[in-house]
């Protein structure tokens, strides 16, 4: 490519800072590996041949992708371009997450989301997702990047209709004690196992 847009092997040697001898063995190593002539080369000029004009613009049209590849990444580190794809459990997604992605499409037109909330677990790379928002223990992995967001705590509440019909514990130790004495609905998901209330298990375990 050089050699056809320098005009010769001379100004080509120059431009890419090579002795022409390089140039030229450079062009006849490519011309044996293709099996074909791609300059006509007299001592005055050198011509292409029409398999090596056809060659030269397809690697013209190859060049200008690749630029436009750099060109398109670097555009996106100074805006961001795009379809995001996320999942998010439903309440977090929908009262937490929702709105600060709503902000940030209005800063970034060019930027959308594509949301499914869900409480379950799912395989990023299995299912075309680039971000999942989660809480709960992370399991080790060696393909997903991961950063801690805060912090969400779990407690247990109890209606004062409830708490009339039943004593009230006073404290974490109290309702372990109590267990057979109190009903109540606990909260799971896939992968997280449900709070144990045995006397060995003195508090609750982290969210």
């Amino acid at each position: 490519m050089a050699v056809v847009e320098a005009g010769n092997f001379a100004a080509a040697a120059d431009k890419l800072k090579l002795t022409r001898s390089a140039v030229g063995k450079s062009v006849a190593r490519l011309e044996a590996r293709l099996d074909t002539r791609l300059f006509h080369r007299t001592t005055r000029s050198h011509r292409l041949t029409e398999p090596g004009q056809s060659y030269y613009e397809r690697c013209r049209r190859a060049r200008d992708e690749l630029a436009a590849a750099g060109e398109e990444l670097e555009a996106g580190r100074r805006d961001p371009v795009g379809r995001v794809r996320l999942t998010m459990p439903i309440i977090i997604g929908r009262l937490l997450i929702a709105p600060l992605l709503f902000d940030l499409g209005e800063r970034h037109p060019q930027l959308s989301f594509d949301i499914t909330y869900r409480d379950r677990r799912v395989d990023l790379i299995e299912e075309g997702i680039d971000l999942a928002i989660r809480s709960g223990a992370l399991d080790d992995s060696t393909t997903l990047a991961a950063r801690a967001l805060g912090r969400q705590v779990m407690g247990v509440y109890a209606s004062p209709g409830y708490l009339a019909k039943h004593s009230r514990p006073a404290s974490y130790e109290d309702l372990v004690a109590q267990r057979t004495s109190h009903r109540f609905v606990g909260y799971a998901r896939q992968g997280w196992r449900q709070p144990c209330l045995c006397r060995q298990c003195r508090h609750p375990p982290p969210l």
